[in-house]
């Protein structure tokens, strides 16, 4: 399963498997003075998902940092740890599987379930009047929106506002290596 996403300001505009339809919406809402949130709506603008972020700690904290996940029609909240914040390895639990999210050099990012990968993820780095574009690929009996909401999530409040952007994402290495040959099954 292949899931593009285009993004124009704070709007998302998600699309399945090379479909010229795009079949989910999105938003991302807040800024300077509330907390950021992203939610995602069926086509016939259904909310579906809330994102936002759950406690945030000083960077001395030896807590961790939270994201809450909120699927509405399935009733759950998922509460995703945010398990190394510097070299991006986020973890939760979803139907009685262990998920592991890691961040990866630039924009790529990785979904591991039961230590298996399920997906990857990236976004350009160059960006043209406001449009910014991004993608998972994913196994394909993989939950949609829990792959749509971990992107989101990690984009909240991200915008461009210029005629050309250059965004080159993180420049470390992560827990994790990215493996670049990962295919979905």
């Amino acid at each position: 399963m292949k899931i593009d996403i285009t993004q124009k300001g704070n709007l998302y505009k998600f699309y399945k498997n090379n479909n010229e339809d795009h079949f989910l919406t999105g938003k991302w809402i807040g800024g300077w003075f509330s907390k950021v949130r992203s939610e995602i709506y069926d086509l016939h603008h259904v909310k579906l998902v809330t994102i936002k972020q759950g406690q945030v700690n000083p960077i001395w904290s030896k807590k961790k940092d939270t994201y809450e996940f909120e699927l509405h029609k399935l009733d759950l909240k998922l509460t995703i740890i945010v398990t190394n914040r510097w070299k991006g390895h986020w973890s939760f639990k979803f139907n009685d599987d262990n998920y592991d999210f890691y961040r990866h050099r630039g924009h790529r990012r990785s979904l591991y379930k039961n230590s298996q990968q399920i997906a990857k993820y990236n976004k350009r780095s160059v960006n043209l009047w406001e449009y910014d574009k991004g993608y998972i690929i994913a196994d394909n009996d993989s939950n949609e929106l829990i792959l749509i909401c971990l992107f989101l999530a990690y984009d909240m409040g991200e915008q461009n506002d210029a005629d050309i952007s250059v965004d080159l994402g993180q420049l470390a290495e992560g827990v994790k290596e990215y493996d670049d040959s990962w295919t979905p099954k």
